[in-house]
């Protein structure tokens, strides 16, 4: 049989448990947002900030880890941005937002993001997976100058 409460203590008086006044302990599980926010809170298609794209090493038909190639630093201007060969990329305003690659018409589609780095996926086999770290701009800025067109 337990005893009633008294001031600040309740049950057994020989347990030597403090328990809240009012009788009532209430357990809850908080839980707190993921870490890594969703991929439309960190990019969307009309940003203009500057990306290190990071290219995972392939394999060559022999089986050999071929490096990745250097990397490449993109500066997004308002969505849109140009490689060091010229062709124009822009995001579209998709959800997830999404690009395609003028060259072979790959589709690049936000995944996640994981460590303060965008994940993409792609639809290319030979790059299924790019990710875009972010970079402070440097003194070799781009202006695309293309208009994107939403197709």
């Amino acid at each position: 049989r337990r005893r009633p409460m008294k001031a600040g203590r309740d049950g057994d008086e020989d347990d030597g448990q403090m328990r809240p006044k009012g009788g009532f302990v209430v357990d809850c599980l908080v839980l707190f947002p993921p870490s890594n926010p969703p991929p439309s809170l960190v990019l969307r298609a009309d940003d203009s900030r500057a990306w290190t794209v990071l290219r995972s090493s392939a394999r060559a038909a022999d089986d050999a880890v071929v490096p990745p190639p250097p990397r490449e630093v993109i500066h997004l201007r308002n969505g849109a941005w140009r490689d060091d060969d010229g062709r124009a990329y822009c995001l579209r305003p998709t959800d997830p937002v999404s690009f395609v690659w003028p060259h072979d018409g790959t589709v690049q589609t936000l995944h996640t993001v994981d460590d303060h780095q965008l994940v993409w996926r792609t639809t290319n086999p030979d790059e299924p997976e790019i990710r875009w770290s972010p970079t402070r701009a440097t003194s070799k800025r781009r202006d695309p100058a293309c208009a994107c067109a939403i197709a």
